[in-house]
């Protein structure tokens, strides 16, 4: 999950964009990361 995050954030130091957009962005992957890994733990 930190990679994403860190990747993404590299790019947005020099888009210089705004931080809300910079956390919807980073946000979106990780949520979908922690999402899947719910379902596959509880998954039996």
């Amino acid at each position: 999950m930190g990679l994403s995050a860190s990747t993404i954030g590299i790019a947005y130091t020099w888009e210089s964009r705004s931080f809300k957009l910079a956390v919807i962005d980073i946000g979106y992957p990780l949520l979908g990361i922690m999402v899947c890994s719910i379902i596959l733990t509880l998954w039996r």
